[in-house]
């Protein structure tokens, strides 16, 4: 953060002052760790256990109001002052924030909250908040039966029933059917109580081609608290099979349907993210009656322009995006895929955090794929006929225009549009906040906050 560096130059010479006036010898500045470490273990224990608990006193009363960016210095230095109950909820505060941001940290602080919380009598709050967080963090990285045990066990340790009903709602259920010989993941969150499945109308999440479960874990840990939520991995992805084909649209909306077949709710809720929403658009045409609502999300029908759809990109625009995606070496156009639709300020260590991920997990054949999906996307032809209530959502800072996302709520009879200001592609993690207030007040009302409304 701008002028953290200056802070943690003045936190330094503060342990420079503390450890000159208890061991006046150290009264030079050390020029190498090692020599600092030497001179450090020349101090009695009870001598640096003060120390710590000195500058860590300081640091709250002087940085009071900026606290947040000294989370896990404190928590350091509350360790250190051997006074685990402050370092305990320093750890805590600490992981939360750096799990925020996607920060690799994130893991180590959640299970150091949990330890040093660990049946300490006061603290148990913060074992279970730290378990509790660690397992969503887990979840968001695909690891669902270690996010799961850390859910069952916080369970196990809530005293009241309002928290255990809210951590088995977090408890992801995980089920298979198969189609034409290939085993497709499912998953379900927040089934409610005997008898509720079958009556209320779950959120089906669809994904992206080459996204798994994983890419709807914010949405889906708030969502199960008050819906059913229900995504899937696609094939090649998570704990469905890999085929040895790279499968086009026609393919991901039959895996889609083999998957609903076995739902026993008779009415569904389709979210459609980015290129989710054309699977999103073929289902509704294949189940209309048994689609309740439409919420699609950054998804734009054409990418080229044509007499109806003045919005479009140009054949020489086309002709760039083309060589930038599908010529370009696969690292190379996942860079350029994510710099356009992710540009948030602030989100560049998600945004390599996910590249990483993405150059990782998916070989070149299956992104290519997703990519000619997404260019040469049509499906005009899908909208007129849509008779559910639907929601269009786009974002102000997304790589796709927001025009193009616009003409869907056009087309669509009755269709409502809100418009995410300051988001890019990245807006159900980022401004969760505000898509939730969206997807919820629709689902409810079949309308959209007031401040949300679009000309």
């Amino acid at each position: 953060p701008d002028g953290a560096g200056e802070v943690l130059d003045d936190l330094h010479a503060l342990e420079l002052i503390y450890e000159k006036s208890v061991y006046p010898e150290l009264s030079y500045m050390f020029k190498h760790a090692l020599t600092h470490d030497v001179a450090y273990q020349t101090l009695l224990r009870t001598q640096r256990v003060e120390l710590h608990r000195q500058v860590a006193a300081l640091v709250e009363e002087l940085y009071f109001d900026r606290l947040p960016e000294f989370y896990e210095a404190l928590a350091f230095q509350y360790r250190r002052a051997e006074l685990p109950e402050k370092a305990a909820r320093y750890a805590l505060l600490s992981a939360k924030r750096a799990a925020t941001h996607l920060a690799p940290e994130a893991e180590h602080l959640f299970r150091e909250a949990a330890e040093l919380a660990r049946g300490r009598e006061g603290l148990e709050d913060v074992y279970l908040r730290a378990r509790t967080g660690l397992g969503d963090l887990l979840m968001l990285r695909g690891e669902i039966d270690a996010a799961n045990a850390c859910f069952r066990e916080a369970r196990g340790l809530a005293t009241d029933a309002k928290t255990r009903r809210w951590l088995d709602n977090k408890v992801v259920h995980r089920h298979f059917v198969e189609r034409d010989g290939v085993r497709l993941a499912y998953y379900i969150q927040g089934e409610g109580e005997p008898g509720e499945l079958q009556r209320a109308a779950p959120i089906v999440c669809l994904h992206p081609l080459i996204q798994g479960s994983y890419s709807f874990q914010p949405l889906a840990q708030r969502l199960c608290q008050d819906y059913c939520v229900i995504y899937m991995d696609p094939r090649g992805t998570g704990a469905s099979d890999t085929t040895d084909e790279p499968f086009e649209l026609d393919t991901r909306v039959a895996d889609a349907l083999a998957v609903l077949a076995t739902l026993p709710h008779p009415k569904l809720i389709l979210h459609g993210d980015s290129d989710g929403g054309r699977t999103a658009l073929e289902l509704y045409h294949a189940i209309p009656e048994r689609v309740a609502q439409l919420i699609i999300f950054g998804y734009m029908v054409r990418a080229s322009a044509a007499p109806d759809n003045p919005a479009g990109h140009s054949e020489e625009v086309m002709k760039r995006l083309r060589h930038v995606f599908l010529e370009r070496p696969k690292r190379a156009a996942i860079e350029a895929f994510f710099t356009a639709m992710c540009n948030e300020p602030g989100t560049s260590a998600s945004r390599e955090s996910i590249v990483e991920q993405w150059d990782v997990a998916f070989d070149e054949r299956e992104f290519r794929t997703f990519l000619r999906s997404v260019l040469g996307s049509d499906a005009r032809h899908l909208l007129p006929g849509v008779r559910a209530p639907t929601l269009i959502i786009a974002a102000e800072r997304d790589g796709i225009p927001v025009a193009q996302v616009r003409y869907l709520a056009e087309k669509i009879p009755g269709a409502r549009f809100a418009l995410i200001e300051g988001a890019s592609h990245m807006a159900p993690w980022t401004a969760i906040e505000t898509f939730l207030e969206l997807m919820t007040t629709f689902i409810r009302t079949g309308t959209i906050p007031r401040e949300a409304w679009e000309a």
